[in-house]
C-alpha cells in the first residue's frame, strides 16, 4: 500500500462501488481488517495463498481485493473457524482477472451458531480468463452469500462449486450470480443445499447478455430438506446458446449421507487433502450420520 498505491487507487472499490447500496458504503468506510492480493503479469504463485484474520468484539468488517493481472496463476484458499465471539461479520470481496489469468478460490466456513453473515463477492473475467470458485458453508446464525460472476471477455469461463447445510438454528441464503457479456464464454454451476430443520434458500441464476453469442452454460442447483427452497431468477437467452443440465428443483423430504454424499463428491473433490477430510467429516456429523 506505501510503495504501490496506484494499484490501490485503480480498483478498490471500483468492482464494488460505495454507492451501490447500504452495505457497501459501510463497508468502504469502516472496514476493520482485510487483504490485498495482486499478482503481477505472467507471474504463477507456486503455493496457495491464504489469508489469516483477527478476531475482534463486537465483530468484524472486511474488505479484500485480489487482482490476478494478465496470465498470472494462483489459488487461494481461506477457512472460517467455529468461533463464537464475533457475533457479526461483513464482507465485501472484489477480484479482477486479467485476460489469460487463472485463479482458483475455495473457501470452507463453519461459524459458529451465534455468527451472522453478510457477505458481497463480485469477479470480473477478462478475455480467456480461467476462475473455479468453490464454496463450503456449515454453520452461522444467517448467513446471507452473493456471489456474482461477469464474464466479460470473450472465451472466458467459470466453474462454481458450492455445498451448503443449514441446521434447526441456522438460516442460510446463498445467491450465486453469473452474468455472460463476451462471446463463447462458458459457465458451470453446482449448488447442493441441504436443510436439516434449518431454512435453505438458494436464489440467483444465469443471465445471458445480447453480446454473449455462442455462450455454453451447464447448471445442477438443488436444495432439498423440509425448509427448502430453490428459485432461479429470469434468464436472458440469445441464440444460438446451448444449455444443459437441469432446472433448479428442491426436494422436500431430507436426505441421508448415503444419499447426500454423491451430491456432497464434486465440492469434497475440489479441495486439498487436508480440508477434504476435514469437510467430509464435517458433512458426516451434520447429516446425521456421526455423533
Amino acid at each position: 500500500m506505501r510503495t504501490h498505491p496506484q494499484l490501490l487507487h485503480k480498483l478498490l472499490g471500483h468492482i464494488l462501488p460505495l454507492q451501490e447500496s447500504a452495505s457497501s458504503a459501510l463497508n468502504a468506510v469502516l472496514f476493520t481488517g482485510g487483504m490485498v492480493l495482486y499478482v503481477p503479469p505472467g507471474v504463477t504463485c507456486p503455493v496457495p495463498v491464504s489469508y489469516f484474520r483477527p478476531q475482534g468484539h463486537p465483530g468484524q468488517i472486511e474488505r479484500h481485493l485480489i487482482w490476478l493481472d494478465r496470465g498470472a496463476h494462483a489459488q487461494f484458499i481461506e477457512g472460517r473457524p467455529s468461533l463464537d465471539f464475533a457475533p457479526s461479520h461483513l464482507v465485501h470481496t472484489e477480484v479482477l482477472l486479467g485476460a489469460k489469468a487463472t485463479f482458483q478460490y475455495i473457501a470452507v466456513k463453519n461459524w459458529a451458531h451465534t455468527v451472522s453473515t453478510w457477505v458481497t463477492k463480485r469477479v470480473v473475467c477478462e478475455a480467456e480468463s480461467q476462475l473455479t470458485w468453490v464454496e463450503g458453508h456449515f454453520g452461522g446464525a444467517k448467513t446471507y452469500e452473493s456471489t456474482q460472476i461477469i464474464l466479460q471477455g470473450t472465451q472466458a469461463s467459470t466453474r462454481v462449486i458450492t455445498c451448503a447445510v443449514a441446521e434447526s438454528d441456522q438460516h442460510i441464503i446463498y445467491r450465486p450470480t453469473i452474468y455472460h457479456l463476451g462471446s463463447h464464454t462458458a459457465s458451470s454451476l453446482s449448488v447442493h443445499g441441504f436443510s436439516k430443520d434449518g431454512p435453505m434458500s438458494i436464489q440467483g441464476g444465469i443471465f445471458l447478455a445480447p453480446t454473449a453469442t455462442h455462450a455454453r452454460l451447464e447448471r445442477d442447483v438443488l436444495s432439498t430438506g423440509p425448509q427448502a427452497t430453490a428459485t432461479e431468477e429470469n434468464v436472458w437467452l440469445t441464440l444460438p446458446d446451448v444449455i444443459t443440465g437441469p432446472l433448479w428443483t428442491t426436494s422436500t423430504p431430507s436426505l441421508s449421507w448415503t444419499a447426500a454424499k454423491p451430491l456432497t463428491q464434486p465440492f469434497v473433490d475440489q479441495l486439498p487433502l487436508e480440508f477434504s477430510i476435514e469437510a467430509e467429516r464435517l458433512l458426516r456429523q451434520k447429516l446425521g450420520s456421526e455423533p
